[in-house]
């Protein structure tokens, strides 16, 4: 059954966020324990302000990684990395973050760019 959410005002009036971006913020700020998957600037500093968690693909990709949900995250960071050039390359992002949170190598967890030699 859908019910209505409550919108904070802020979401409601921002012309950055697309409907899908309100929705899942408004969501989130019901209910407080959410973490909310957003990968848009102007959607994360909005989340921010209304202090609510995000987590972006990378950080999705990352945790199923760690918990062994997948064997490999290479293929997945590679078509990412075609479909949006003007980020900063997401093997090096995903690198550092890993190792920020593990002792591990990059290449050692079985994630790392493939040799394309």
């Amino acid at each position: 059954m859908l019910r209505p959410t409550t919108t904070h005002a802020s979401i409601e009036s921002s012309d950055d966020l697309g409907a899908g971006e309100r929705a899942a913020l408004s969501l989130a700020f019901e209910i407080r324990d959410a973490i909310v998957i957003l990968d848009d600037a102007a959607a994360r500093a909005a989340a921010a302000t209304l202090n609510i968690p995000t987590t972006g693909t990378l950080g999705v990709l990352l945790l199923a990684k760690e918990r062994r949900l997948v064997m490999s995250i290479a293929n997945v960071l590679d078509e990412l990395e075609q479909r949006d050039s003007e980020s900063p390359p997401l093997y090096s992002r995903a690198c550092s973050r890993s190792l920020a949170r593990t002792s591990s190598r990059c290449g050692a967890t079985g994630w790392a760019q493939p040799d394309r030699g």
